[in-house]
């Protein structure tokens, strides 16, 4: 899919890239993703449907609402099973935010993507830190933020 057919989308795609990449610095660091951000990306998502994209929004619209009703459905049943919150509600924002910007048939790449990002940031902070870095929390919000842009860009 070539993303950018036209000028317009590349200003989207920018600015899209910026936020993703603020948003990644920010989770890396301190664990969260702020709302007025994920907000931002879900505007700026909605605004490239109206005005650049000759899509469905409808279609739009579905992989929004899948992508974020997966990873809560991941949230809730691992509180379930373990007993304490191991993906953050920001996480299940972004990807449903995010959702706008890719194709339903791009969401189990993009998790995919994510997740696989996210073990490799496991395992090298694991080899500065030793074994301990495994049962820290990690950053996932980071890893959505590359997979989302390396999904919505090819």
């Amino acid at each position: 899919m070539n993303t950018f057919a036209n000028v317009p989308d590349v200003y989207f795609g920018t600015l899209f890239a910026v936020l993703l990449i603020w948003l990644a610095i920010i989770d890396f660091r301190e664990l969260r993703l702020p709302n007025a951000l994920v907000g931002l990306v879900a505007l700026l998502g909605i605004a490239r449907l109206i005005f650049v994209v000759n899509s469905d929004i409808l279609s739009s619209l579905t992989s929004a609402a899948l992508c974020g009703g997966l990873l809560y459905g991941v949230r809730a049943f691992f509180y379930v099973w373990r007993g304490i919150e191991g993906l953050g509600l920001g996480d299940v924002k972004l990807a449903a935010a995010g959702g706008l910007w890719i194709p339903p048939t791009s969401i189990g790449i993009m998790l995919l993507g994510a997740c696989l990002m996210c073990a490799v940031m496991i395992v090298i902070r694991a080899c500065f830190s030793g074994t301990a870095a495994i049962h820290q929390q990690q950053p996932f919000g980071t890893a959505l933020c590359f997979a989302l842009f390396a999904c919505w860009t090819f």
